[in-house]
């Protein structure tokens, strides 16, 4: 749980997604599961979702109603596809591809912050470390002013400039505000819209096929992996093929309307329902679009790096003797 959200790192999701799989798979029941990761637990607030989630396991609730409550501190993507595969019967399944999947957002964001650390040092000591030693020099040379009262000045000059927008900023976070201001820009503003629709759509057909692989409808697997998708846009688009499903329309039929799947996806939706394999169709369509969408926001960070240094360079000129 960080300044910016609630919810809990990727890592510890992980982690915790990891453990839960082993241990159902050992066949321990989902209650005595919480009651013991509670109990290993020194973080108080996980260890508190962990107690809350399984004193409503016995008072009766399904382990996705017992999850829900605590949707401030999981991703939804988390609780519904947890939902999902208890309900159809594969949470073993499906707690082991949300390990793998967190296991590489948590690897991918590692490669990003490794890629931003240099360009965001030149940046922090062009807007700052640079301008205060030039500064400073100036004070205690030519003004002989006082170095302490120079450097109060400038920290709080800074803090006046730049507090306000970070602290709007958390507060809207913190709030859930900032992800409904950013889902219309994430959704339909390049660049980030192409990897924020490839990581929505490659949600919802891993979700759906580890469904459909389990014996549930197309129609309830359209439902549910449409919930898994964390962006309203997606998701409303995507129910759009249930009444066509309803009415006896085929998967090629109630997707060929939709303003957010890629070509590959109808492709590989007609051959999967072709084949009889959909849902091995889907997975590998799904890991596809993941690898499309991890090649992206590589290209985003070198973009952001180079943007950078082309800021850097009328900087550097503005503060030339």
């Amino acid at each position: 749980m960080g300044l910016v959200s609630s919810q809990l790192p990727k890592k510890r999701i992980a982690s915790l997604c990891h453990e839960l799989h082993m241990l159902y798979e050992a066949g321990i029941p989902v209650l005595r599961i919480f009651e013991l990761l509670a109990g290993q637990r020194r973080q108080r607030r996980i260890r508190d979702i962990l107690i809350r989630t399984a004193d409503r396991i016995r008072e009766g609730a399904t382990l996705g109603e017992a999850l829900r409550p605590e949707a401030r501190y999981f991703p939804q993507f988390v609780v519904e596809m947890i939902a999902s595969g208890d309900a159809a019967g594969v949470l073993a399944t499906v707690l082991r591809d949300l390990a793998a999947y967190y296991d590489e957002l948590v690897a991918i964001r590692r490669a990003f912050i490794r890629g931003l650390v240099y360009p965001a040092c030149i940046l922090a000591g062009a807007l700052f470390i640079i301008p205060y030693f030039k500064e400073a020099v100036t004070c205690l040379f030519v003004t002989h002013a006082s170095l302490g009262e120079y450097t109060l000045h400038f920290v709080l000059t800074r803090i006046r400039g730049w507090g306000p927008p970070i602290v709007i900023l958390i507060v809207l976070a913190r709030l859930g505000i900032l992800k409904w201001l950013w889902a219309p820009i994430g959704t339909h503003v390049p660049p980030f819209s192409t990897l924020t629709r490839k990581f929505a759509i490659a949600r919802f057909f891993r979700c759906m096929a580890i469904l459909l692989d389990a014996g549930m409808d197309t129609i309830r697997a359209i439902e549910r992996a449409a919930a898994v998708t964390s962006n309203p846009f997606v998701r409303n688009d995507l129910l759009k093929a249930v009444p066509i499903v309803q009415s006896g329309g085929t998967l090629e039929d109630a997707f060929a309307g939709s303003d957010y799947l890629p070509p590959v996806a109808h492709q590989m939706i007609v051959t999967g329902e072709a084949s009889g394999c959909l849902d091995d169709s889907l997975l590998r369509l799904s890991k596809s679009l993941l690898d499309e969408a991890y090649h992206t926001l590589k290209v985003i960070s070198l973009a952001i790096e180079t943007a950078v240094f082309i800021m850097l360079i009328p900087l550097t000129l503005s503060r030339r003797p």
